[in-house]
């Protein structure tokens, strides 16, 4: 698996930046057979996720690039391998649709987490960090 730092299309106070996991290639497959379930009436405009992910946080502020890479390079040895466990699907209301999800568990992620939001300026609104894959 490997990090990716993306700029996200819905901008949150000018903050961005999304650190995300890219599943490994057998776990998107399984998605994508997952995605062919889903009737295409029941989609929204947006339709299906094109690349299945993990979102570790969301809205990081600009210039924080390098804090996030310092950080992953300093916690490498408690993070790699990146142990996930998928689990069931799931879903949640988001503004005027559905987000289907499968449910995610990793120690690693958890503290990955807890250590970029501690550490690097963020713009993060939740009270907790539910792992999982859209």
């Amino acid at each position: 698996m490997k990090f990716v730092i993306a700029k996200s299309a819905q901008k949150v106070h000018d903050k961005a930046s999304v650190l995300v996991v890219e599943t490994p290639t057998r776990l998107r497959e399984y998605v994508g057979k997952l995605q062919l379930l889903i009737p295409p009436h029941q989609l929204d405009d947006k339709g299906l996720e094109s690349l299945p992910h993990i979102t570790v946080m969301y809205g990081l502020h600009s210039g924080s690039l390098k804090r996030v890479i310092e950080l992953v390079g300093v916690l490498y040895g408690h993070l790699f391998p990146l142990y996930i466990h998928v689990g069931s699907i799931e879903y949640f209301d988001k503004d005027d649709c559905t987000v289907c999800y499968l449910e995610v568990k990793s120690n690693c992620l958890q503290l990955l987490f807890k250590m970029i939001k501690k550490h690097i300026p963020n713009s993060w609104e939740y009270e907790n960090y539910t792992p999982h894959m859209t």
